[in-house]
């Protein structure tokens, strides 16, 4: 059985670079090691930089200038591909009673006069609410 061979316009296969000691491969994964560090901290200052510069701008609606204007641009584009971007209006004769609380709803024996909400901080302590009743 033959090994299959690349087609005859493709560019030759680059040499794969074999340590030939282990010295050799201690040396080359250090290089690889501090490439692969300062790419990461060049990526990092970038995102910083990045992050820095679109807080600093100026606010369009009280968004950056920046996300509004792809926020624009994204409605642009979708305005060209969907014709029909609003919901769809039903006749009210198609409507039902609303649901409370989903399938559910609220149990029928609830006293409203007996029920408290406690409402908490983890800084500021706690605090009681009672129902008006």
């Amino acid at each position: 059985m033959s090994s299959p061979q690349p087609p005859a316009n493709s560019p030759p296969a680059k040499p794969v670079s074999v340590a030939s000691s282990p010295d050799d491969a201690g040396r080359q994964m250090r290089r690889l090691t501090r490439r692969a560090f300062v790419r990461g901290g060049v990526g990092a200052v970038a995102a910083a930089l990045g992050w820095t510069w679109l807080r600093t701008r100026g606010a369009d609606g009280g968004i950056p200038w920046p996300l509004r204007a792809a926020h624009r641009f994204n409605e642009r584009l979708w305005g060209t591909v969907s014709t029909n971007r609003l919901a769809p209006e039903f006749p009210p004769s198609r409507a039902s009673v609303p649901r409370a609380n989903g399938w559910h709803g609220s149990p029928a024996v609830a006293d409203p006069t007996s029920w408290s909400l406690q409402v908490s901080h983890p800084d500021r302590g706690t605090k009681w609410c009672r129902s008006p009743g």
